[in-house]
């Protein structure tokens, strides 16, 4: 219900909310994210400051993320802490949105177990990227790497996954490139993460079986960074 008061509140900017809650990947103390379409970024933090600015836990930033001017507002309404980001961009351009739509078409393929697996992770302390990275053994950047995911179709993000059998481990805890992922480092994640999970992301060389989508994978590997 907090939600649709505030998405009401933001009606002027196309809001969408995006993070882990639509997800249902949340835990805790998850944030409500909502994302905006802001043209005028000064109009955008004026509204921000007009209709949210009574809460004592009101915080409004100024900064830029991928190179465009950025509106942050945040505070604690009800319990729930909630975090407004504006940009210059569709809703549908930017990176928490696209992040959000690859990680439904993951989780859709992965199921339950996934789902429960993320949560244990981010329990942990990782972020959701992060904590889809090993999850899924996505190589290079877990931010990037989703964002190149985004662009592919179901065919080809269902190519360079395959089921794990057995289980590697029921936790993917104490592996250092977990300690590295919680220490706000984005190590290129090896193939020794231990992880207990329906499917993971094939490397490069394991995708030859098969041969025509298989240059989805190394497409993957190959990309310096995603397309914005």
């Amino acid at each position: 219900m907090e939600a649709l008061q505030v998405l009401a509140l933001l009606g002027a900017f196309d809001p969408v909310l995006a993070g882990t809650i639509p997800l249902d990947i949340d835990i805790p103390g998850s944030d409500l994210d909502i994302v905006c379409y802001a043209t005028d970024v000064d109009a955008f933090a004026q509204h921000l400051h007009d209709t949210f600015g009574h809460y004592d836990t009101f915080v409004l930033q100024h900064t830029v993320v991928d190179g465009l001017p950025t509106v942050i507002g945040q505070f604690i309404s009800q319990g729930f802490p909630i975090e407004i980001f504006g940009q210059p961009r569709p809703v549908t351009e930017q990176n928490a949105v696209r992040h959000m739509i690859v990680e439904e078409r993951l989780l859709r393929h992965g199921g339950a177990e996934v789902r429960r697996q993320i949560r244990h992770l981010k329990s942990q302390g990782l972020k959701t990227e992060p904590a889809f990275a090993v999850i899924f053994r996505l190589p290079g950047d877990p931010y990037q790497t989703l964002l190149q995911l985004a662009e592919w179709d179901d065919e080809e993000l269902v190519s360079v996954m395959t089921p794990v059998s057995p289980p590697l481990q029921r936790s993917a805890g104490g592996t250092p490139e977990l300690e590295a992922l919680r220490m706000g480092r984005r190590p290129v994640l090896g193939t020794g993460v231990a992880v207990s999970a329906p499917y993971q992301i094939l490397r490069p060389t394991l995708a030859c079986r098969r041969p025509p989508i298989a240059s989805a994978a190394l497409r993957l590997s190959a990309a310096p960074e995603a397309r914005r």
